[in-house]
């Protein structure tokens, strides 16, 4: 059989050079090459798979790429309820305290379904509702006798006898588990295996289906997004499991350098961007449960370690300091009696014991985890504590946190710790929610002091074009903006003017991430809208403001 030899793409004379990054396009000479890139670029890779031996499968950088940049939309093999499925839609888990009691059955299996797009979805009517029905397996919410994994179990099995190329992909997935598994020791395939047991031409045995099940609970990426489009459920959520050939692929770190993000349903398609500037040749990774991105180390390794059974040793976790963030920075009492900075941190980041041993950055003296590890779950407690009597009782709670934290900041922990990182973020959620209480109480510029911190630690731990960043932008820039009111109200109007400058700049930062959103169903981007509406009244403000400065300026 001869074999054809590579033409040009751009003359289709013989090429000897191919392009580097996807290797399928070839060319006779670099001029043709640059030529053609033009319209090449658009469909061309921007990542090769490439095995690593500690870090198996990942994606490689194949040229650089800039912040912001869409490498990756795929959609799902199959996607499940992320928890309590007798409870939430079964295609697109929409969890919902009234899904109980008075959310929508399917017509046939009787199960729930949010709507009546989602009884039709594919992924529901062609997989488990046919099975529920002919066997006429009832919904019990009592029971609770259903797991996520029996859903994607179900609905990926039946691709063995439905698309057998597809179902072999994913036998090509990961199956096997870094460390020792400790998580589900409930045999679910012998479950799967009777619910499907009469389901002709599916040939199936036990070890088949344990391996399928290891490749879920190692490759799903799963998360919750809000979903405002409901207007039944305005406040409601839709948490999913989902199972991509591709993303699942890619590496897991606490710094990632990439964000990921499903979009709604019925497509429930991944799309993976840069979060900064990617170098060639530098791997591409995300945080595989990134609403968990901003816990301290041990809380973040516990959790990899029950979801992913592996344990991360990136730059972030193996570094005591935190990136020189010092988030688990306890005060040396010894230095400040002598006036200096010094601050205990553990000497093995990833040791947890009580008898891991602790070094103060300045004095070099250590101490055990248990003599150091006190002081901070009592502060713990009492935060805790007053979070319930903040749902029991009337007090001056932003206050009550405040003086908190001038308490510990600096005294017992370093400015820095998780503690206090948390402690601000509560005050920022109060803002977000009673705004007009903060500037009524005097505290706008407490909040707004609170946000910049915490922005200022997201810059080093989560840096670029973030949806946790942008959204702390567009927090910042609301405060920025109420502040003004009250700047105005004592006729600081250059400070009232840098607000405006300030929230400008914020709010142009947070559309760089937006405006690669998923739209809604009529083609709108809502967080887009939504910062554009408070840009216009931000220049509207400003405006009338310098005219009243040019007015003052008239009168002198």
């Amino acid at each position: 059989m001869e074999v054809m030899e590579p033409v040009c793409a751009v003359c289709g004379t013989k090429a000897p050079h191919r392009c580097a990054s996807c290797q399928s396009i070839s060319y006779c000479s670099a001029e043709h090459q640059k030529d053609h890139w033009k319209g090449h670029r658009k469909v061309c890779p921007h990542f090769r798979i490439v095995e690593d031996q500690i870090l198996g499968k990942g994606f490689l950088a194949t040229r650089d790429i800039k912040p912001g940049t869409v490498i990756l939309e795929e959609e799902p093999v199959a996607v499940s309820p992320l928890e309590s499925p007798m409870l939430s839609c079964l295609t697109c888990g929409l969890d919902n305290q009234r899904m109980m009691l008075f959310g929508r059955r399917c017509s046939r299996c009787k199960w729930p379904v949010c709507s009546l797009e989602c009884e039709n979805h594919p992924m529901h009517a062609e997989n488990e509702c046919r099975i529920f029905a002919s066997r006429r397996i009832i919904y019990s919410p009592v029971a609770m006798s259903f797991f996520e994994d029996h859903f994607m179990g179900v609905r990926v099995c039946l691709l063995k006898k439905n698309d057998p190329q597809l179902y072999q992909e994913v036998l090509e997935l990961c199956p096997e588990y870094s460390l020792p598994n400790e998580g589900v020791t409930v045999p679910l395939e012998l479950d799967l295996m009777e619910i499907l047991a009469d389901v002709q031409g599916l040939d199936l045995d036990s070890g088949e289906v344990a391996k399928l099940l290891r490749i879920f609970r190692i490759n799903c990426l799963s998360g919750t997004r809000q979903d405002m489009s409901t207007r039944s459920n305005p406040g409601s959520s839709r948490g999913i499991n989902v199972l991509y050939l591709k993303s699942s692929r890619m590496n897991h770190s606490c710094i990632p350098n990439c964000h990921w993000e499903v979009g709604p349903k019925p497509e429930f398609k991944i799309r993976i961007r840069t979060t900064c500037a990617v170098k060639k040749g530098e791997l591409l990774t995300i945080f595989y449960w990134p609403e968990h991105i901003t816990k301290p180390t041990e809380v973040r390794q516990e959790i990899i370690r029950e979801n992913g059974n592996f344990r991360c040793k990136c730059a972030r976790c193996t570094d005591p300091t935190e990136l020189g963030t010092y988030r688990s920075g306890v005060v040396c009492k010894a230095c400040r009696k002598k006036r200096t900075k010094g601050y205990f941190l553990p000497q093995d980041p990833l040791n947890f014991s009580p008898d891991a041993r602790w070094e103060c950055c300045c004095c070099r003296k250590i101490k055990m985890a248990r003599d150091v590890l006190p002081a901070v779950e009592e502060i713990w407690r009492r935060i805790f504590c007053m979070e319930m009597l903040n749902e029991l009782v009337h007090i001056d709670w932003v206050n009550c946190y405040k003086y908190l934290v001038e308490e510990t900041s600096g005294v017992i922990l370093h400015p820095n710790h998780w503690i206090i990182q948390k402690v601000l973020a509560i005050v920022r959620e109060t803002f977000m929610c009673h705004p007009i209480a903060f500037l009524r109480l005097g505290l706008i510029e407490y909040a707004v002091t609170c946000m910049k911190h915490l922005l200022s630690i997201m810059d080093v731990l989560t840096p670029g074009i973030t949806q946790r960043r942008a959204t702390a932008q567009v927090h910042l820039a609301i405060a920025l903006h109420l502040q003004c009111v009250e700047l105005l109200s004592r006729r600081m109007y250059d400070h009232a003017e840098q607000n405006y400058e300030e929230c400008l700049v914020l709010l142009n930062e947070a559309l760089k991430f937006c405006k690669d959103d998923f739209p809604t169903a009529d083609g709108v981007v809502q967080s887009v809208r939504s910062i554009e509406k408070i840009i216009s009244q931000v220049l509207l403000d400003r405006s009338i403001l310098q005219l009243k400065k040019l007015k003052v300026s008239g009168f002198k």
